[in-house]
């Protein structure tokens, strides 16, 4: 399986000088699109500042439909488009992407 969110990322965050990273949203190829951040201030693994992308774990959010890949991961499982999904593994992401087609930008 390809390494999408990784080579995505890499390639698409900005560190702040506060060590805060952010990557824009991700759209794939059928529409959906979501929000895959990394961070010492995110819900990721490791908690710190990997410019090369090489997470374990990603934290999600704001995602334009449900998807029951991410069920496990929701800060409110009652809420199908919770807002945060945290730690989800890299494996996670890849597949989520991979299901709607990759990312178209």
């Amino acid at each position: 399986m390809s390494n999408a969110i990784r080579d995505f990322w890499s390639s698409n965050h900005k560190l702040e000088e506060t060590g805060f990273a952010s990557c824009r949203r991700i759209t794939c190829s059928d529409g959906y699109n979501v929000s895959v951040q990394a961070s010492a201030y995110h819900y990721c693994h490791p908690r710190e500042y990997l410019p090369d992308g090489t997470y374990s774990k990603w934290e999600l959010g704001f995602p334009t439909a449900h998807d029951s890949l991410l069920d496990d991961y929701a800060e409110d499982p009652k809420d199908p488009l919770s807002p945060v999904y945290g730690y989800v593994p890299t494996e996670v992401v890849n597949a989520l992407i991979a299901k709607h087609g990759g990312i178209r930008s």
